[in-house]
C-alpha cells in the first residue's frame, strides 16, 4: 500500500511529506525518529510510506529499524534480516555489510538484526551516536523506526540523538492518556517534536494526516 503513489494514502503521504519538508526549511531535519505511545499504532508502516515519498521527491532516504525488540521494517520491505543494526552496534559487521537496498534505488534500509540481549544499552552507546552521525553524511535524510514510547526506554533515548520526533496516533487503539504522557515525556527530554501522524482505520479510507505539534 504505501508505494501506490496513486492512492489516497499516496496522496496523504505526500502532505505529510510536504509539512515535514516546511519545517526543514527553518532547522535542520536531516534525522526524524518515528515513534507511537503504545504498540500496534501504524508507526513502521507510516515510517516506509513517508520514505517512499521523500524518495519520490529525488532524495536519498534510509531507513534504519530501530525498533530491537519487535522489528517489522524487513517485512514491509521484503528484506532478510540475519543481519543489521545490531549487527554493526556489536561490531561483527560493518555498516556497508548491514545496509541492503530495497526495491526502491533511492531507499536503503538496514534492519533490526539478530535480537539482542541488551537493546537499550545498544541504542544508548557512543557506537549508536556514531552510526546517525555516519548515516547523516551519506543521506539526505535518515528515518529511525523506534519502539513504542511507553513500552521501554529505547525511544526516548534514540529522540534524543535525532532532530525530530513524529508521533503516531492509531485513531482507533490510541488512549488520550498514552498520548499525553508520550507527549510530556518528550517535552522533558527536550526532543523536537514536530507533529503527530493520526492513523486512521481502513474503514474510512486509511488516510494519515501530518498535524504540526502545538
Amino acid at each position: 500500500v504505501f508505494m501506490d503513489g496513486r492512492s489516497p494514502q499516496g496522496e496523504a503521504f505526500r502532505r505529510l511529506r510536504t509539512s515535514i519538508l516546511r519545517l526543514a526549511r527553518d532547522e535542520p531535519l536531516r534525522t526524524l525518529l518515528v515513534t507511537s505511545a503504545e504498540p500496534r499504532e501504524g508507526k513502521s508502516t507510516i515510517l516506509a510510506g513517508l520514505a517512499f515519498a521523500l524518495a519520490q521527491s529525488g532524495r536519498q532516504i534510509i531507513a534504519v529499524d530501530g525498533d530491537l525488540r519487535r522489528p517489522t521494517l524487513h517485512k514491509l520491505f521484503d528484506l532478510c534480516n540475519e543481519v543489521g543494526l545490531s549487527s554493526v552496534l556489536n561490531q561483527e559487521m560493518t555498516l556497508n555489510e548491514a545496509v541492503q537496498d530495497s526495491e526502491i534505488p533511492e531507499i536503503r534500509v538496514l534492519t533490526s538484526g539478530p535480537l539482542p540481549s541488551n537493546p537499550a544499552e545498544l541504542l544508548d552507546s557512543p557506537q549508536m551516536t556514531a552510526l546517525i552521525e555516519r548515516l547523516t553524511n551519506q543521506f539526505d535524510m535518515v528515518l529511525l523506526d523506534a519502539p513504542s514510547f511507553l513500552a521501554v526506554s529505547d525511544a526516548a533515548v534514540l529522540a534524543s540523538l535525532v532532530d525530530g520526533v513524529v508521533l503516531i496516533v492509531g485513531r482507533d487503539q490510541a488512549r488520550e492518556k498514552a498520548v499525553q504522557a508520550t507527549c510530556q515525556q518528550l517535552a522533558d527530554i527536550e526532543a523536537r517534536s514536530i507533529g503527530a501522524v493520526v492513523n486512521r482505520t481502513e474503514g474510512d479510507g486509511g488516510y494519515n494526516y501530518y498535524r504540526r505539534a502545538t
